[in-house]
């Protein structure tokens, strides 16, 4: 029922009709809400009260935190605040990635280089012992044409009219303790006419 007042003095009451109770309610519903967030306690649902248990309100549990603010700064800074580890650890693959493929390549130009050395003391090597008016030995030789921080090992042998150097290159090592063996070449010069004789 809902009492009016009317111009006479006298008071009305007339049913209530849906649309008003409807309002009405959600006056109140409003009122409430607006409660609950001024004060910050606890909305109580229907079913709770059934259960007898309490739910702290929508607002309580959605309150923004510094990192879920809609402020845009705050974000990003929260946002990098949290990658700051995930990026750490990324750098830190990447580089060893880096290492290990600067570390094979050097390894190998270091090895082609051992190869190139070894190809040029084993030519130089024949070509002074084929030689009969040489002033030096095709090993002093073959020393001579390699660089002088790589390991080498010169031998010269004469086969009927020809003379054969091999020249063995330690391949020099980048990481301490693993060997990658030695490079081989061979050179083989024709004797001359005088030391054939």
């Amino acid at each position: 029922m809902r009492s009016r007042v009317r111009a006479d003095g006298r008071v009305s009451r007339t049913r209530a009709t849906g649309g008003d109770v409807a309002e009405a309610g959600a006056l109140r519903t409003a009122r409430v809400s607006r409660t609950a967030r001024a004060s910050g306690t606890a909305r109580v649902s229907r079913l709770a009260r059934a259960s007898g248990t309490a739910r702290a309100p929508r607002a309580a549990r959605l309150a923004p935190t510094a990192c879920t603010s809609r402020t845009t700064r705050v974000s990003r800074r929260c946002a990098i605040r949290g990658d700051r580890g995930q990026s750490a650890i990324e750098y830190g693959g990447w580089l060893f990635l880096l290492l290990f493929v600067m570390t094979i390549a050097v390894q190998v130009g270091l090895a082609v280089y051992a190869a190139q050395q070894a190809g040029t003391a084993a030519r130089a090597a024949a070509r002074v012992a084929s030689r009969a008016d040489a002033t030096t030995s095709g090993v002093s030789a073959g020393q001579q044409a390699l660089s002088s921080w790589l390991e080498a090992d010169v031998v010269t042998r004469e086969g009927g009219d020809a003379v054969t150097a091999d020249v063995t290159v330690v391949i020099p090592q980048v990481v301490p303790g693993v060997s990658f063996g030695t490079v081989t070449k061979s050179a083989t010069m024709p004797l001359d006419e005088e030391s054939t004789r």
